[in-house]
């Protein structure tokens, strides 16, 4: 059935484009294709042909259709004119004969005719005579074909505007003025016949008259050229009927068509004078004016028709390929981005750009060229303004309110956004393999940014008045910007009603993948006429919008459509030409002269005709103006009506965020700094701030980009890794200073709300609800990183730093009041998630290094013969791996090295430093920095022997003393510090005993030295020697609330041996305390074990052969029968959510933000999976190879947790697994959260797609980038049950290390065989602390009975399974890890014979 709708989709849209190819000559793709730069030719399609069948307009609108018939009787229609008198007559006669330069007589009434006079024939009725219209035109036609008329070069089109510019416009008598008017209307209608009898020929394409017409409007009004606005006026009143008015209407579309004859622009400042000044002319008169409203409505029909029969793929290229205004507003000089790909660049400014000398080297002659065409852009949105202004002022008293010409022009703007909401669908995300469809979708650049301008226009006056404090416009927000606006004007907004909402509601309706919207949408888009007063004061409520309010909402949606697409497009199309012309450079380098800087032509094209439209000063302007109003209304908002954030579409604030940003970057910074930049700072921390109002941190994130551009405008990230660099410009560009000095010195960054918002969104990045990677340009570490040099630079700032500090005594437990409100946690956990992002970054890119080490050594080892030997297929194999670790290893190390600064910076002050202290943190931080020098200096340090290391910002002596000196800062600051470090599991003297070698070795004597004092002080504490065997050790607690907290030993377990005491059984410190007095640590989740075991116990062969069970009771058939019986009333089950280590705490922070009762939809698809899996009819896997346990609490049913026990024969096998599952209100139109909880505490990371800080990267959930839509969520299709069996099949296998990627290139290789063992190895290390001994200790609430019958009757699988890893870790060659691995087993056994 779907194959089939889709193919009656396909047929469809085939069907229109051979109808749009009939009448216009060219299908919408062709004419895409082959259209000016950025645009799409309007073309003469037949009227029968362009207006599809659409849904009925209202009454009123035939009305305006019909412009003709507006009550105005032409004087052309007047039979005959009396004169009273001789003298009326004569004086007449006389204006006439001037006008036409020949004497006109009138014999009957004794005027005699003279030589070559032109005889009037007019009937005396005594003293009063009269003239017959009729023979009036007759005498005009026998003057028009007087040979000498033709011979003075004059047209008769010519000549009647000449005469009918020349009569009087006024007598003293009524008569003689009456009879003027008839003979102007004569006139005009001469002329009118004329154009519209007009044929092309030979000579002609549009015919001779009309050539004339169009020529002599872009002359200026001097006598013989030029065109006068009444004689305009005259053409458009000789229409009276339906052929007269297509006549008339299709010499407008001729008149606006002439626009296209500039198939370039900006080869002069003056090109556009002729046309603006015929287009000028043209649309003065107010019937002129009529008949483009009554074409707009065409416009508005064809739309709504498109839309309605499902066609709105082509709704955009059809409306531009049709409307009359499209050949104005398609004037601009972006790039066509088929051209883009294709690197051909076209656009109507490239040969302004091209031609010029020495391009694209000549700076000053490229600025000027961009003025010229900026003026030019200028113009046009301003005749677009005029003209649509001139048709809101028609007086017809038809539509609501009586203004009927003001809501067209207001559908039409609606038909637009309607039409081009395909634009949207690209998103911010990189050009995909459906680059094509994505980047042409809908109409061009060039016509919706022109319009948007336009909606701009409208918007100034009370946008200006309103950030001037003009006091008309001080209730702006409170008297015309309801946000009700959005549900009882959704005729305005269409798709904008049904988009995801800013505090994460689902819309009314979804569109479809493809971004179409239903085949039986109703569509509208005009006022529901009430009567009354045209306009009401408020946004919504009672009565009509104002217009202010249209004009506001409007203007948000035409930005949403037009510009910031068009921005999104630009900035996806300059990252591909760039990097191909790149690549085509490097290829050329052995060719060029040495010296020689690489010239990206096309590049440069590409980046300067988009500029030159996107930065045209009153746009960017404008634009800016605009984005601010729109924030502080949302803040206003976050104060007053906070519940109005369900209505809001996330795009309200998005788009004005990242349009702001990239005005800042662009170097036009001074149009921002000129505003309130201390009620935009304070309007961003707030809604920053406000999670029940801005949900998902895909805002957040960009609102610290915003920020970050604003502190640092021409900020060069690479330079954060040096000590002393600042984020700040070398050079600064106009405004900038301006705008950093302003956000720095504003209230919120000194005192107020900026640095705790900042400090809560970092640590809220973790779970993003809605997020679609495929979609949204997101990345949680370069948000975080974004954070942390924004914090870096405020630390800069003394009163910034000041705040800063309070919070961290606040987190150290120095109350709360200096830092102004309850932000006591804020500090401490943003650095324990600083701290998780490092142990990530860190680690992953110290692995990569190793992996490019071998692809590197490997080429090194068999160059010449033996590499070339290798084929092709092979070689481009390892060179795509390479080239890939190293991109990502670039920027992970880049952040890794910048936040492990930036945590130095913070450690030397001491209220900061206290914070480390407190537990969790101290143990996390103590684990980060111990496991970072083990990579730096232990027995893994020697596979990271990489070419040109500095290009990875790799420089081990630095990064070790950078290292050991917060290790160190951390222990001066607080002495328990020493403790928490000694209590850690992983500490091992020898590696710091090598730590403090090269240390020394690289002359760092200072740090050396305090090291070693270090040392000794650990061992104080309890730390054992680095020669002496020592009882395996546990970690520090997790934080509270984590689902990972630590409580004494359930009943029924065993109790560790005597004489271990784990930290954190008590309050925090007891164990830290009985370090310190010399008791030994416990043995916890596998202990340290870095003493070496086989002086503790014999060789490792010997130990393992002595860890024995009793012999099974039960195996093969029978044991699998028995796993099922014990477990099958387990799988599914109820747990408390609210018991101590029971549910993710940032989980119940977002079931605690989302207030109210959960949403019906939400509700009937979790009661309904649950039945299902409660019921057996989706029965979970349930066996000993591998299950699935859920839990769910009775109370809040959206509030699940999952046991996965890992796959038979994978570095997983029979370890438990927790998941934590939270369905926000938005389920199932967006996926569950999912967090994964077993990390140890963030020391793990047990899959490429399981992160230590719990997060889960899965296409299923949109946590990953999907190859297919199949594989993403479904909210039909996909269920709990599809996801977790995803985890346990797709993510716990049995070889991860190839879920990364950049790995699956090396499958198959040395490289990635010994890589895929050395991962394995550490992960089933990390499966045995974590997975198997802590569950055991710690069964997670819920799952007790689950964990105690798992592994009592596996327990003979699980010890040879333990065994045959300490055997494979021994085989790695890596000592520490094998003594580590060892002295787990031998914990777990002991704990397995206990069962």
């Amino acid at each position: 059935q779907q194959a089939m709708q889709q193919l009656q989709q396909l047929q469809q849209l085939l069907q229109q484009g051979l109808a749009a190819a009939a009448g216009a000559g060219q299908a919408p793709q062709q004419a895409q294709g082959h259209a000016a730069a950025g645009s799409r030719p309007a073309s003469a399609v037949p009227r029968s042909a362009q207006v599809v069948a659409a849904p009925s307009m209202p009454a009123w609108t035939k009305q305006l259709a019909r412009w003709w018939e507006d009550g105005t009787v032409s004087a052309a229609s007047t039979t005959s004119t009396s004169f009273d008198s001789l003298d009326e007559l004569k004086q007449f006669l006389a204006g006439l004969s001037a006008a036409m330069g020949v004497k006109v007589a009138a014999p009957a009434a004794g005027i005699a005719a003279e030589a070559g006079a032109v005889s009037l024939k007019v009937t005396a009725n005594g003293a009063s005579h009269s003239m017959a219209t009729a023979d009036l035109e007759q005498a005009v036609k026998m003057w028009l074909l007087r040979p000498s008329l033709a011979a003075s070069g004059r047209s008769q089109l010519r000549a009647l505007h000449d005469v009918f510019d020349a009569l009087p416009a006024d007598s003293k008598q009524e008569s003689v003025t009456k009879a003027f008017d008839v003979a102007a209307a004569v006139l005009a209608r001469m002329a009118f016949n004329l154009l519209s009898n007009d044929e092309e020929d030979l000579y002609y394409d549009k015919g001779q008259h009309t050539s004339q017409l169009l020529r002599d409007l872009k002359l200026p009004g001097q006598k013989g050229s030029g065109m006068c606005a009444a004689f305009m006026e005259g053409l458009a009143s000789a229409v009276g009927g339906e052929k007269e008015a297509r006549a008339m209407e299709k010499l407008v579309r001729l008149i606006f068509g002439e626009f296209k004859s500039l198939s370039k622009v900006g080869q002069s400042a003056l090109e556009l004078e002729p046309l603006m000044l015929m287009l000028d002319v043209a649309t003065r008169p107010a019937r002129m004016q009529r008949c483009l409203v009554a074409l707009l409505l065409e416009d508005i029909q064809r739309v709504s028709g498109l839309l309605a029969s499902g066609q709105s793929a082509i709704a955009g290229p059809q409306l531009e390929a049709t409307s009359v205004l499209a050949p104005l507003l398609q004037i601009s000089s972006f790039v066509d981005p088929i051209s883009a790909l294709r690197h051909n660049i076209t656009s109507r400014a490239k040969d302004t750009f091209a031609t010029l000398k020495g391009y694209p080297t000549n700076v000053g002659e490229i600025e000027t060229a961009i003025k010229v065409l900026q003026a030019s852009f200028a113009r046009v949105q301003s005749a677009g303004f005029e003209l649509l202004s001139r048709v809101i002022r028609l007086k017809v008293p038809v539509g609501p309110g009586g203004a009927g010409p003001r809501e067209t022009m207001l559908a039409w703007m609606v038909a637009i956004a309607d039409a081009n909401q395909a634009r949207t669908l690209m998103g911010e995300t990189g050009i995909k393999a459906q680059a094509a469809t994505e980047l042409t979708a809908g109409g061009s650049d060039n016509f919706t940014v022109n319009a948007a301008a336009i909606m701009l226009r409208f918007a100034r006056p009370f946008i200006e008045g309103y950030l001037a404090k003009a006091p008309k416009f001080s209730d702006l927000f409170d008297r015309h910007l309801s946000p009700s606006y959005y549900t009882s004007q959704a005729h305005r907004l269409g798709d904008a009603t049904r988009s995801m909402t800013l505090a994460g509601n689902a819309g009314a309706e979804d569109t479809s993948a493809s971004g179409q919207v239903s085949a039986s949408r109703q569509v509208s888009f005009f006022a529901k006429e009430e009567g009354g007063a045209a306009a009401s004061t408020s946004g919504g409520g009672a009565g009509p919008p104002s217009f202010v309010a249209d004009a506001f909402f409007l203007t948000q949606r035409m930005l949403h459509v037009g510009l910031l697409p068009a921005y999104h497009r630009y900035a996806r199309m300059a990252e591909v030409v760039y990097e191909r012309e790149k690549a085509s450079a490097a290829q050329e380098e052995g060719a060029a002269p040495r010296g020689r800087q690489p010239v990206y032509l096309q590049y440069s094209l590409l980046v300067h005709c988009s500029t030159a439209a996107l930065a045209e000063p009153t746009l960017i302007e404008d634009s800016v103006m605009f984005c601010i109003v729109q924030v502080l209304w949302l803040r206003h908002l976050a104060a007053t009506q906070p519940d109005a954030f369900k209505l809001i579409p996330t795009y309200v604030l998005a788009d004005p965020l990242m349009w702001i940003q990239f005005v800042i970057s662009s170097g036009n910074a001074v149009h921002v700094a000129s505003k309130d930049i201390g009620a935009l700072v304070e309007a961003l921390a707030t809604l920053l701030d406000s999670p029940q109002c801005v949900k998902s941190p895909l805002l957040a994130d960009k609102i610290t980009s915003l920020l970050l551009v604003m502190i640092g405008p021409q900020l060069d990230v690479s330079k954060r890794v040096a000590r002393t660099a600042s984020l700040g410009p070398e050079r600064s560009r106009p405004g900038e200073a301006a705008l950093v000095a302003s956000v720095l010195n504003c209230p919120a960054a000194t005192s107020g709300g900026l640095v705790p918002a900042l400090l809560r969104a970092y640590v809220g990045a973790d779970h993003v609800v809605g997020l679609d990677v495929d979609r949204h340009a997101f990345d949680k570490f370069t948000f975080r990183s974004r954070i942390d040099m924004i914090l870096e630079e405020l630390w800069r700032d003394d009163r910034c730093r000041a705040r800063i500090s309070a919070l961290a005594t606040a987190a150290a437990g120095g109350g709360s009041s200096a830092a102004g409100g309850d932000v006591s946690g804020a500090f401490a956990e943003y650095v324990g998630c600083l701290l998780n992002s490092i142990i990530y970054l860190f680690k992953d890119s110290l692995g990569r290094l190793r992996d490019i080490a071998k692809v590197e050594g490997l080429k090194k080892e068999q160059e010449g013969a033996a590499w070339s030997a290798r084929s092709k297929e092979d070689r481009d194999t390892q060179e795509a791996f390479l080239k890939s670790q190293q991109h990502t290893t670039r920027g992970f190390m880049r952040m890794a090295t910048s936040s492990l600064q930036w945590l130095n910076t913070l450690a030397l002050h001491p209220q900061a430093g206290a914070a480390f202290s407190v537990q969790p943190l101290g143990g996390r931080a103590a684990y980060a920095l111990l496991h970072f020098t083990e990579l730096l200096v232990g027995e893994q340090a020697a596979g990271v022997a990489v070419d040109n290391p500095a290009q990875y910002h790799y420089d081990v002596p630095q990064l070790l003393e950078s290292v050991v000196s917060l290790l160190l800062k951390l222990a001066k600051a607080q002495p328990a510090f020493v403790r928490v470090v000694a209590s850690e599991p992983d500490l091992d003297l020898g590696t710091l005993g090598q730590a403090l070698d090269a240390l020394e070795a690289s002359h760092q004597v200072m740090c050396a030295t305090q090291l070693k004092a270090f040392m000794e002080a650990l061992e104080a504490a309890g730390a054992p020697k680095a020669t002496a065997a020592a009882a395996p050790r546990v970690a520090a607690p997790p934080p509270a609330g984590s689902g990972e907290d630590v409580p004494p030993s359930p009943a029924g377990m065993v109790a560790p041996p005597a004489k271990r005491s784990r930290l954190g059984d008590g309050a925090p410190g007891e164990a830290a305390a009985a370090g310190a007095a010399g008791a030994p640590a416990d043995t916890g989740a596998g202990g340290a074990g870095d003493a070496d075991m086989g002086e503790a116990g014999g060789s490792s062969a010997a130990t393992l052969s002595a860890l024995t069970l009793p012999p099974p009771d039960l195996e093969g058939e029978a044991l699998a029968a028995a796993y099922k019986g014990a477990l099958g009333e387990a799988a599914v089950g109820n747990f408390d959510i609210s018991a101590p280590r029971a549910y993710h705490s940032g989980f119940a922070s977002l079931r605690a933000e989302e207030k109210g009762d959960a949403p019906p939809a939400k509700m009937k698809r979790l009661n309904k999976e649950l039945r299902d899996l409660s019921s057996g009819r989706t029965a979970l896997p349930l066996d000993l190879r591998a299950s699935v346990f859920l839990r769910y609490d009775a109370e809040r049913v959206d509030c699940m947790r999952a046991l996965l026990t890992g796959p038979e024969g994978t570095p997983y096998a029979y370890g438990c697994f927790l998941f934590d599952l939270y369905f926000p209100h938005t389920y199932p139109t967006t996926a569950m959260l999912v967090n994964f909880e077993t990390t140890g505490q963030g020391r793990a990371r047990f899959n490429p797609n399981l992160y230590a800080d719990g997060k889960v990267c899965l296409s299923l959930i949109n946590t990953w980038h999907a190859s297919h839509e199949s594989e993403k969520w479904n909210p039909s299709q996909t269920s709990t049950f599809q996801v977790l069996v995803s985890i346990q099949a797709m993510i716990l296998v049995e070889d991860p290390y190839y879920n990364e990627p950049a790995h699956e290139a090396a499958r198959g290789t040395d490289t990635g065989k010994s890589s895929a063992a050395a991962y394995n190895a550490e992960l089933t290390l990390n499966t045995l602390r974590w997975a198997m001994i802590d569950k055991l200790r710690h069964p997670p609430p819920g799952f007790e009975e689950v964990v105690a019958a798992h592994f009592r009757l596996l327990r003979h699988k699980v010890m040879a399974t333990a065994r045959g890893w300490a055997a494979a870790a021994e085989a790695t060659g890596n000592a520490l890890l094998a003594r580590r691995t060892l002295a787990a087993v031998t914990e777990l056994h002991g704990l397995l014979a206990a069962l």
